[in-house]
């Protein structure tokens, strides 16, 4: 009984075991649009339990909406963040750095390495390869700053990544949201799904990928 106990307690620690995205047919317009109320956005999967994992206080009832689907293709992502106070939409010096201020980030593992996509709520991006360096592979990101907060879509083609459904429709999965109080990338808060850690594969959920 203490044992179940103590494994019912520490239950909210675990990321999700497993994490279904659907396959939907979709159009340009719909996967590059902002309105993720309607279209293929509103039957996608929308990302459960995000959780505070760097930061000090969590900011009161910050919601923020991730929705993630296949076309048989790509992986299509919005992220829909609210954020009370101002957003920080400092764009970084050189092309290709790593975002400053308001970001997101999605990381994708499979084949024993993972892929790191960075987005700034201002429009810059970055891509890696685990710790190898930037990452030169297709993907796209559009980003939109909209009343209370900001909105973002991206898309990473199967190809890009050597995701290969019919083999494997399975990945690692993790999706982050930071909230910045300043423009150094230190400050802030961070949230991500299920409380997984950034370069650590182990942490992230498993996404099973229709296709």
């Amino acid at each position: 009984r203490d044992i179940l106990s103590r494994w019912i307690k520490d239950a909210p620690n675990y990321v999700e075991c497993e994490i279904s995205v659907p396959a939907l047919k979709t159009s340009e317009s719909t996967a590059d649009g902002f309105d993720f109320s309607s279209g293929s956005w509103s039957k996608g999967t929308t990302l459960p339990s995000f959780k505070l994992t760097r930061g000090g206080r969590s900011m009161d009832k910050t919601a923020t909406k991730t929705v993630v689907f296949s076309d048989g293709e790509a992986f299509n992502i919005a992220f829909d963040v609210r954020k009370r106070g101002k957003l920080r939409l400092r764009r970084t010096e050189d092309a290709g750095e790593y975002p400053v201020g308001d970001r997101g980030e999605v990381a994708i593992a499979l084949n024993g390495t993972y892929y790191q996509f960075a987005l700034g709520a201002g429009g810059d991006s970055f891509a890696s390869k685990a710790l190898e360096g930037k990452f030169a592979g297709e993907w796209s990101v559009r980003t939109k700053v909209v009343p209370g907060g900001w909105r973002a879509v991206v898309r990473i083609p199967f190809a890009s990544v050597g995701f290969r459904p019919v083999a494997d429709p399975t990945v690692r999965f993790m999706a982050s949201v930071t909230y910045s109080h300043g423009n150094a990338r230190s400050q802030g808060l961070t949230y991500s799904l299920g409380g997984a850690s950034p370069h650590t594969p182990k942490t992230w959920s498993e996404l099973r990928v229709e296709y």
